[in-house]
């Protein structure tokens, strides 16, 4: 779960990440999902220091997806960190870099 200015981002391990509104009843949109077959459960959610539209989410199985806050579907996937014959590597941290816009650091189960 995180919270980034009045919305609340919180994953589920169905691979979908829930969009609650501290100000409204209503947020646009409701949900954001991951568009793949396998069942991906949401490690670590973090908004883009730069662009408040923007934010990363890990994924179990390594996998990485970049959102914009108002499209349900990612706009961009990366494939992992680590093997992608190695399902039991996850995401376990996103860190957007302070200095270069479009360029974040991942830590996966496997520090690597």
């Amino acid at each position: 779960m995180t919270v980034f200015n009045q919305d609340i981002y919180v994953g589920t391990s169905r691979g979908v990440v829930q969009h609650l509104s501290v100000t409204s009843s209503i947020s646009i949109p409701n949900s954001y999902l991951s568009y793949t077959e396998e069942l991906l459960g949401v490690k670590c959610i973090e908004h883009c220091p730069y662009n408040k539209e923007y934010f990363l989410v890990g994924f179990s199985h390594g996998q990485i997806k970049m959102y914009n806050r108002k499209r349900e579907k990612p706009l961009i996937s990366f494939a992992g960190t680590g093997n992608p014959d190695d399902s039991a590597v996850d995401v376990r941290t996103i860190c957007w870099s302070k200095h270069r816009l479009g360029l974040f650091f991942v830590l996966d189960s496997n520090a690597r």
